[in-house]
């Protein structure tokens, strides 16, 4: 059972992790728009640069990939939970609060905001990259399979902070 102080401070950490994955998520989709909205005129052949961002958005979705799953796996952060160092010195009362394995919790879940917001911008990338070439080459079709990659990614990578803290206090209680 958490205490109170603990949940007040996930609850504001959680929300604010979800409110950029959302964030992040809409401007996708607006620059999806975008590029039905202005690609109208006629298209220019554009097919070596075409291939180009292919292969650049292939290398960032592997990247993406690659992150969420390295950094947000039940190793990683069972590694990160046995082998953190708690130093807090804060004026903060709900901090203060705490217990030990509840700030473990606490900089475990700080510690998740990084790869997901790398994760994140890497895939939007992915989408800008379709909306570039769709842009310059004028043709709104060559942005739908960088689109698809793109939101699919971050849907996939939807932040499960309460099911990582779920299985972190399992693993912790398991350690103890």
């Amino acid at each position: 059972m958490n205490s109170d102080s603990f949940n007040k401070l996930i609850s504001k950490n959680t929300k604010v992790l979800k409110i950029v994955w959302l964030i992040l998520l809409i401007a996708m989709i607006f620059y999806f728009v975008l590029s039905i909205l202005f690609n109208n005129a006629e298209s220019s052949s554009y097919q070596n640069l075409e291939n180009i961002f292919y292969i650049i958005g292939i290398i960032l979705a592997i990247i993406s990939i690659f992150i969420y799953k390295k950094f947000l796996s039940e190793n990683f952060l069972r590694r990160y939970l046995s082998t953190q160092k708690l130093k807090f010195s804060s004026d903060d009362e709900h901090l203060n609060q705490l217990s030990d394995d509840e700030k473990k919790l606490y900089n475990l879940l700080n510690h998740l905001f990084i790869p997901h917001i790398i994760v994140w911008g890497i895939n939007e990338s992915i989408l800008l990259l379709g909306f570039i070439l769709s842009y310059l080459s004028r043709n709104f079709e060559l942005m739908i399979p960088f689109a698809a990659v793109g939101v699919f990614l971050q849907l996939y990578m939807y932040p499960k902070t309460e099911a990582i803290l779920e299985s972190a206090k399992t693993w912790n209680e398991l350690n103890a």
